[in-house]
């Protein structure tokens, strides 16, 4: 059925009813009255001016007859509460946005919506002139979303009063009594660790290394006496020692270079005749 139609029945049924009670009792009931009503406001845009026309005149019709008075029951701002703004405030009104000043508006309950638990329940809004509120932060509840279910009572036309809402709760957490220091950002990232000093050699390990270091120095002054040189002419300056030790540490390298040349040519040696020892 058109919009436009719906209205036009609605507002001519309302029309007989107040002439006759008796021949039009069926639009007493209110769950039938819900249902059209919901039908023609549903729609928020309309095509033609004769659509627009008749929900207004089914509108006019709800909000002055003896029977039936819709409420429409709307949160005043976002449905959330705080600690900067802890009043839920709720505009009441008719059909035709007219505020209901007379109504007695009331929380049934409110509960968590996770866990269930009543936090109020049974408490009046109080009225600031066209807007009711409830200062719900008293009660101190935890963060999150709440069910509330709100009735309006005060007129025994009254029809659609109760509403359920669901409100969402912001608290704040205060931090009190807090130390700030600087730390290096490296000590809270790795553990600290002690190195373990290493341990020393034995002392006949230490001394056996010694003595295989100054042991060319020693086969080098053998070698002299061996040959009869003559050790008394020897020149103890700095200078002289320098040389000597160069030209030794010069034939150290060339007797070790040596070995190595001779070691290679042994290893071919073996690798031709395939006796390579592993």
């Amino acid at each position: 059925m058109p919009v436009a139609l719906f209205g036009i029945v609605f507002d001519y049924s309302y029309f007989c009813l107040e002439l006759s009670p008796q021949s039009f009792a069926w639009v007493k009931v209110q769950d039938q009255i819900i249902q059209l009503m919901n039908a023609i406001f549903s729609k928020k845009n309309f095509e033609t001016l004769s659509e627009a026309f008749s929900v207004a005149c089914a509108a006019g019709s709800l909000s002055r007859n003896h029977y039936h008075l819709p409420v429409i029951i709307v949160p005043d701002g976002p449905a959330a509460v705080s600690h900067h703004q802890p009043v839920l405030r709720l505009q009441v009104t008719d059909v035709m946005s007219q505020p209901l000043t007379q109504a007695s508006v009331k929380l049934d309950y409110a509960k968590s919506a996770s866990s269930k638990a009543t936090v109020l329940q049974q408490t009046p809004f109080s009225l600031s002139g066209d807007v009711f509120e409830l200062n719900f932060m008293n009660v101190k509840p935890a963060s999150g979303y709440y069910d509330f279910s709100i009735s309006v009572d005060g007129d025994k036309r009254f029809i659609a009063n109760k509403v359920e809402l669901k409100v969402k709760v912001s608290t704040e957490v205060g931090i009190t009594n807090v130390d700030l220091s600087t730390v290096d950002k490296d000590q809270s990232i790795a553990p600290k660790t002690t190195r373990e000093p290493e341990k020393r050699p034995p002392t006949v390990v230490s001394n056996t290394f010694t003595a295989l270091i100054l042991s060319p120095l020693l086969l080098l002054l053998i070698l002299w006496i061996k040959i009869g040189a003559n050790i008394s002419n020897f020149s103890f300056a700095p200078s002289t020692i320098v040389f000597h030790l160069g030209h030794a540490g010069k034939c150290q390298r060339l007797s070790a270079l040596f070995d190595l040349l001779t070691w290679e040519l042994q290893m071919r040696a073996l690798v031709v005749n395939g006796l390579v020892v592993y």
